[in-house]
Formats: C-alpha cells, structure tokens, sequence
C-alpha cells in the first residue's frame, strides 16, 4: 500500500483517506457487480486480490478487505497520527462536508463526483460474456480450493 511510502517520502506524514462500506458484504457484493462489467483480465484485480475474478472467492477478499483497513488503522495508531486518517463511508451520505473539513478546504457548490462510470454498450457486452464466463470460472476456483486438479 502506498500510504506508509508516502510517511517516508519526504519526512512529512500525508492526510489518508480510507474509504469504507456499510459492511464487507456490502463491499463484496459491489465487487462482483464490477466484475461483471469489467474485461476478464484487469492486472489491478490481479495486483490487489490475487487473482483476475472475485467469483467463487467471498471468503477470502472479504478477509483481504478486513485486514487492509484493520493495518491502516494500525499504522496510523502506532505512530499516533489517527488525526491524519479519515476514514469515509459513502453509503452513509459522507462526502463533501467531511473530506473538506478534513483537508481544511471549502466545500465545493457542486454534487460529489461519481466515477467508474462505463460506457453502457460496454457494460452490456461485458454483462453479457461474463453471464458466460462466471459459472465456470467459479467451479475451477472450488476444485482448486478443494484441492482436485
């Protein structure tokens, strides 16, 4: 994770803002309905989790999740900087007011931004080949898993 370089970087702590669900599952659930929209081989997917697809996998990307947070929380607590942590759950309507306050900046006149907004032609093509691809690639995840080959 980039935010204990960027402590040692250049001797000034940086604010950090850790963004959070209502609950893992939650998380989770939105994960998956990403995976369906994205192409099959995303390196960030593979980078971050371990593997290209979250289907088949619940258990261990919500154990992934609980223990980023739980070691960001930590860093920042051992060195007594929990001020330069927020931590934002857009779900529960944070947003603008809080982050601003948090970086000394006034709060914009503007809606908060959404992102990861797909082109809906896109988004259909990969609903469509991923209805395809998740089941089987779900069932090689649980013969793996088990241990067959």
């Amino acid at each position: 994770m980039v935010y204990p370089f960027l402590f040692r970087a250049d001797g000034r702590p940086p604010k950090v803002g850790l963004t959070t669900r209502s609950s893992p599952e939650q998380l989770f659930k939105s994960i998956e309905t990403h995976a369906r929209t994205i192409g099959l081989m995303s390196q960030t997917w593979m980078l971050t989790y371990g593997t290209y697809r979250p289907f088949g996998r619940k258990r261990e990307y919500l154990e992934f999740y609980q223990n980023h947070n739980k070691r960001v929380r930590e860093f920042f607590k051992t060195r007594g900087e929990q001020h330069r942590l927020l931590e934002l759950c857009f779900e529960q309507g944070q947003a603008w007011a809080e982050l601003c306050n948090f970086l000394s900046k006034p709060v914009p006149e503007v809606p908060f931004p959404h992102a990861n907004r797909t082109d809906p032609k896109r988004k259909l093509f990969n609903r469509a080949l991923n209805r395809i691809i998740e089941p089987a690639y779900s069932s090689l995840v649980r013969l793996r898993l088990s241990g067959a080959r």
